[in-house]
C-alpha cells in the first residue's frame, strides 16, 4: 500500500427481485495512514441522498443496484470529493455460513429486535440477553435498523465483527476448519491484496475493539486528527453538512 489510503467498504447481498448486481445494504469509508498505522471510519449512511452519474439525485445504495461497485465508486467520489483508491465487498451469504461453521458466535444482544422489510420481507425477531448466534441470526443481528438509525448498525456490525475475528483468530479456526479460509476469502471481494487485507483488518480490528468512533457522514467533522490530510478533511466536512 501507499502512505495514504481510501478505501470504500461495502456489504453486498443478493434478494429475489434484486438486478444482476444485487444490492448493498453498509457503506463506509476506511481511510487508511501506512506512516501511523491508524485507519479512521466514516459511516455512509445507506439513505444518503446523492447526485449518481447518468442516474440523477437517488439514495447512495441505489448506486450499487445500478451500476455495481464501479458506480458506486464514482459516485461516492463526486459526493465527497477525494480520490478512492480500492474496494472491498463484503458478501452476506458468505458471511452467514462462516458463523454457521465456526459453530455460531456467543454474543450479547442489548435489546429486543424485530422489523420486517416492507419491500422483501425480511424478518428480524431476536431477544435481548447473551446467547449463541447462528448464521441466519446473526444475518439478522447486522442487518437490523430501528428508530436509531444507520449509525447505531454499524456500531453493532463493528461489534459482531470483531467477535468473529477473535474466535477465528484465538482458536486458529483457519487451520483446522475445512474450506473456511476459501469461505473468508469469497466473503471479501476487493482489488486489495490478501496480506493489504490482512495488514488493514488488524489494525481495524484494533481501532474498534478499543472503542475508536466511527464518525457519520450526519455528524460531527467539524475537526479532523493531524493525521488526515487536509483535502479529506474538507470533504469530510462538506458531508456532515449535507
Amino acid at each position: 500500500l501507499s502512505a495514504r489510503q481510501n478505501i470504500l467498504v461495502m456489504g453486498k447481498d443478493f434478494r429475489e427481485g434484486d438486478g444482476p448486481n444485487g444490492r448493498s445494504d453498509a457503506f463506509f469509508m476506511l481511510m487508511f495512514d501506512e506512516n501511523t498505522k491508524v485507519p479512521y471510519l466514516l459511516n455512509i449512511p445507506r439513505d444518503t441522498r446523492v447526485h449518481i452519474p447518468g442516474y440523477g439525485w437517488d439514495k447512495i445504495n441505489h448506486s450499487y443496484s445500478y451500476g455495481g461497485f464501479k458506480l458506486t465508486m464514482k459516485t461516492m467520489e463526486e459526493f465527497l470529493g477525494i480520490k478512492i483508491h480500492r474496494h472491498l465487498l463484503i458478501g452476506f451469504k458468505e458471511f452467514e455460513e462462516i458463523i454457521d461453521d465456526i459453530g455460531g458466535l456467543d454474543f450479547l444482544v442489548e435489546k429486543d429486535m424485530y422489523s420486517v422489510d416492507k419491500n422483501d420481507g425480511f424478518t428480524v425477531d431476536l431477544k435481548q440477553g447473551f446467547q449463541n448466534i447462528n448464521g441466519k441470526e446473526a444475518i439478522q443481528f447486522v442487518r437490523f435498523r430501528d428508530e436509531e438509525g444507520d449509525n447505531a448498525r454499524i456500531h453493532r456490525q463493528q461489534r459482531f465483527i470483531v467477535k468473529m475475528y477473535e474466535k477465528i483468530a484465538d482458536n486458529l479456526m483457519v487451520m483446522y476448519i475445512d474450506g473456511l479460509y476459501q469461505k473468508l476469502l469469497a466473503m471479501l471481494v476487493s482489488d486489495l491484496s490478501v496480506s493489504d487485507l490482512g495488514h488493514i483488518g488488524t489494525a481495524l480490528y484494533i481501532r474498534v475493539r478499543d472503542g475508536a468512533p466511527t464518525k457519520s457522514a450526519r455528524r460531527g467533522w467539524s475537526s479532523c486528527p493531524a493525521s488526515v490530510p487536509s483535502r479529506l478533511c474538507s470533504a469530510l466536512r462538506r458531508a456532515s453538512a449535507s
